[in-house]
C-alpha cells in the first residue's frame, strides 16, 4: 500500500528508469513491505526552491499504514535520505521527507479497503 511521490527540480534525464526501480526496491526494504505493494511516482523538471535558491532539491512524500512513531519514521528518513543523496547530486540538506499515516479504512486497492 505505500504510496510515494518523489518530486525534484532535476531534469528528467538525471533520474533514470533504473533509479526509479532501485528507489521502489529500497522503499519496500525500508518500509518492510512487499515490493508489489509499493506505488511510486517520480516527478522531475519541477520549479522547486528552498530558501530562495534553486539548487538540486527533493521532496519525498510517503503515505504508509503503520508509520506512526518517531522510532519508526527516523530510520526511514535516514535510510531514504542516504539513498537519494548517494544516487543523485542532491545533498541531504536539500532532501525533505514527509510521512503520512492513513487509517486502514481510508486506503483501498483492488476494490477493498485495508
Amino acid at each position: 500500500m505505500p504510496r510515494v511521490y518523489l518530486r525534484t527540480n532535476l531534469p528528467g534525464e538525471k533520474i533514470s528508469v533504473e533509479f526509479h526501480k532501485k528507489l521502489s526496491a529500497k522503499l519496500a526494504e525500508v518500509l518492510n513491505k512487499p515490493p508489489e505493494s509499493v506505488w511510486v511516482s517520480v516527478e522531475t523538471d519541477l520549479r522547486l526552491s528552498h530558501g530562495g535558491g534553486f539548487q538540486p532539491l527533493c521532496l519525498l512524500d510517503i503515505t504508509c499504514i503503520g508509520l506512526n512513531t518517531r522510532e519508526l519514521t527516523q530510520p526511514v528518513t535516514e535510510k531514504l535520505t542516504e539513498f537519494i543523496a548517494d544516487h543523485t547530486c542532491i545533498t541531504p540538506r536539500n532532501i525533505q521527507v514527509v510521512m503520512h499515516e492513513p487509517m486502514p479504512y481510508e486506503v483501498g486497492v483492488n476494490g477493498k479497503v485495508f
